[in-house]
């Protein structure tokens, strides 16, 4: 893999906190205006936070460009947003990836995770920008969708005139294709990796989590019907989930981050 995709980024862009101050942040109880800073690592920035005098719900953004230069953002903590990346973070700070990735999953896309689930909301693009730095905190830069959008442009750039050609390089590359072959015979499956099938830790390739698959309890409700029968039909549509669906659901996921990353 090409050794620019772990280098940080080096240009400014918005930093969408999670509404909590922890890790390398020190209260000043006796200060609460001061402007605490600390490295922004991921970033090759340096930021700085603090609360805007009479809006407890919000916090204002300095990012430190170079000495004596410096841009000013502005971002609401959204009571609603918290609560809802609540179980990605609780899952990160323990370091339980498979069970970070699954949460994530669960807003982007609710029924790659539960096949019956009637939400049909979508993430945010302040959303978006909290769960890529809430992966990239707790992976050091090594998880996230900064890291994943960054093989897929140059994945794009490679084999430009060939999206399923370009699809195949970012499932190389972070590590989502099966390399040995699986000791049971699974007729539903491709060479894709499967949930179970993932790496869930530290080691895995940059990018791999988080995925961007369907989970296997919910191939399974597809594959089997309630009433416990099989049908050739839902065979072959659980069978797509787990190849065909890939080449569908990811140039418009990424074009969502992307556009989410870009966003003011």
């Amino acid at each position: 893999m090409p050794r620019s995709l772990i280098m940080g980024r080096s240009h400014p862009m918005p930093i969408i906190p999670s509404c909590r101050l922890r890790g390398d942040f020190r209260a000043q109880p006796n200060n609460p205006q001061r402007l605490y800073q600390v490295r922004g690592a991921s970033h090759g920035l340096y930021i700085s936070l603090r609360p805007i005098q009479g809006q407890a719900d919000q916090i204002q953004i300095v990012h430190y460009l170079s000495p004596g230069k410096f841009v000013r953002s502005q971002a609401k903590c959204s009571t609603s947003m918290v609560a809802k990346l609540a179980p990605i973070q609780t899952q990160l700070d323990a370091k339980n990836w498979a069970a970070a990735d699954r949460e994530t999953r669960r807003i982007f896309d609710p029924q790659s995770v539960d096949m019956r689930s009637q939400d049909l909301t979508r993430p945010t693009p302040e959303m978006i920008r909290a769960i890529d730095q809430a992966w990239l905190e707790a992976s050091e830069g090594r998880f996230g969708l900064t890291v994943q959008l960054r093989v897929w442009k140059i994945a794009q750039n490679r084999h430009p005139k060939d999206q399923d050609k370009a699809i195949d390089t970012l499932r190389d590359w972070v590590g989502w294709k099966l390399t040995q072959p699986r000791k049971e015979p699974d007729v539903i499956s491709s060479d894709w990796r499967n949930e179970s099938e993932l790496n869930y830790a530290l080691r895995a390739p940059v990018g791999h989590l988080p995925w961007v698959g369907v989970s296997d309890a919910a191939v399974q409700d597809v594959a089997i019907p309630d009433d416990g029968q099989s049908c050739g039909s839902c065979t072959i549509d659980a069978m797509a989930l787990r190849s065909s669906r890939f080449y569908l659901h990811i140039p418009g996921h990424f074009a969502r981050i992307e556009a989410a990353l870009k966003s003011p």
